[in-house]
């Protein structure tokens, strides 16, 4: 019998209460499922004090949420979270990925995605988010920004999911970030990089136009 292979980071926890923790992961299809028919599903779950599972909630298998990073739950109860659209090309032999941001009501029904950026052969994405006091996130990754350079990325997004601003900078991000919870611009923002030396090559606002 082929077994599910299920994965935890630890940048997708938080703790509720003493008795009452989060976890965010995903399954994937067995290890002898063909490239191009591999599936994931997101899960969370929490678990009390003595590590006994008080609720769960699995998302279907497809290719459209690989990963749960940066998970949240509002005061509202609504949960948000990082992951990703994913696709096999067989010309390459490779994965694809692009990420994207998710948000659910409180029964897990979704209110929104919002992809960001393009597929990219190498493993892209954000390694952290959080939420600012006036309700926009700021999440912070790694992304390619030409051949075989890959550069710390700022993202910020507003309420409804639309893009506020993105940042590309020559350093890596080290999955931290430096930010007053205030800033609203990447003047006063900057990725926790590998290098002190971090240069900002590229930093645009747009809006996909998509509502809330």
């Amino acid at each position: 019998m082929a077994h599910q292979i299920e994965m935890i980071l630890s940048i997708a926890f938080f703790k509720i209460n003493e008795n009452e923790l989060i976890v965010g992961y995903h399954s994937r299809s067995p290890l002898n499922t063909n490239p191009i028919l591999v599936k994931n599903s997101p899960k969370i779950f929490a678990i009390d004090s003595l590590g006994n599972v008080k609720w769960s909630w699995e998302g279907p298998f497809s290719m459209e949420e690989n990963l749960v990073t940066g998970l949240h739950r509002s005061a509202n109860n609504f949960w948000y979270y990082n992951t990703y659209n994913f696709e096999y090309r067989v010309a390459e032999q490779a994965y694809y990925w692009q990420p994207k941001f998710v948000k659910r009501d409180s029964n897990f029904n979704l209110v929104w995605s919002r992809p960001v950026g393009e597929f990219q052969s190498f493993f892209n994405g954000f390694n952290y988010s959080f939420p600012t006091q006036n309700g926009e996130w700021m999440a912070v990754g790694n992304t390619l920004s030409g051949p075989k350079t890959l550069s710390g990325w700022m993202y910020r997004m507003s309420t409804g999911g639309d893009s506020l601003w993105s940042r590309l900078d020559t350093a890596q991000a080290s999955g931290a970030i430096a930010c007053e919870t205030t800033c609203t611009a990447p003047s006063n923002c900057r990725a926790a990089a590998s290098s002190p030396a971090a240069t900002p090559i590229a930093w645009t606002t747009s809006s996909p136009g998509a509502g809330s």
